[in-house]
């Protein structure tokens, strides 16, 4: 381990006040008491001169504790690259997928103005001719309910207007019936009288 990764073992006991440091590095490392001080299981980024160490602590059943400071960078480099790949390659999968999302979200628009087209199209001038939609046309799934349930809307549309023409008839071949009945008599009344 010290010698693959220039780190620092510090192997210390309290009691004794033992301390014994090995370093595959020539230089010496000075570390003050508080950060060579650690709890066992934790660990922490220090800085010493111009180095920056990673520093993890162990303390088993006996009196000695163990801290060992590895390189920061020799440490990370690795993982660095490795992080820097999955970002990149995070940052080119939302992009296609931003792209993939516009493309199919511009199609529906697309559809959809060319279905609003067509309704402006068929405007209220003449309602009793209300043309249907070519629902197979569109490849949108949700534009092509829309022109369903739209040639349903228009089918009623034109139903409705059919019966309200032949109450209208009615109505007024009623009148004409009574009118008739009024007049009859009356004629009838007048021819007897002369």
């Amino acid at each position: 381990i010290l010698k693959e990764n220039s780190s620092v073992l510090i192997i210390e006991d309290k009691e004794a006040e033992i301390s014994y440091t090995m370093s595959s590095k020539e230089e010496g490392l000075t570390l003050t008491d508080e950060e060579k001080a650690i709890q066992p299981g934790t660990y922490a980024v220090i800085r010493s001169g111009n180095n920056r160490y990673f520093k993890t602590g162990y303390a088993g059943s006996s009196h000695f504790s163990c801290t060992l400071l590895t390189d920061y960078d020799d440490l990370f480099k690795d993982w660095n690259g490795t992080f820097r790949m999955y970002q990149l390659l995070f940052s080119v999968t939302m992009f296609l997928t931003l792209c993939l999302g516009v493309l199919l979200a511009r199609r529906t628009v697309l559809e959809l103005r060319r279905f609003v087209a067509f309704i402006r199209k068929s405007g209220p001038e003449e309602p009793e001719l209300i043309p249907r939609a070519d629902a197979e046309s569109y490849r949108d799934r949700d534009v092509w309910q829309l022109a369903l349930v739209y040639n349903e809307m228009s089918e009623r549309i034109q139903e409705l207007i059919r019966e309200n023409y032949q109450k209208q008839l009615l109505i007024k071949e009623t009148k004409l019936q009574s009118l008739r009945a009024q007049m009859n008599p009356h004629f009838l009344y007048n021819t007897l009288n002369s």
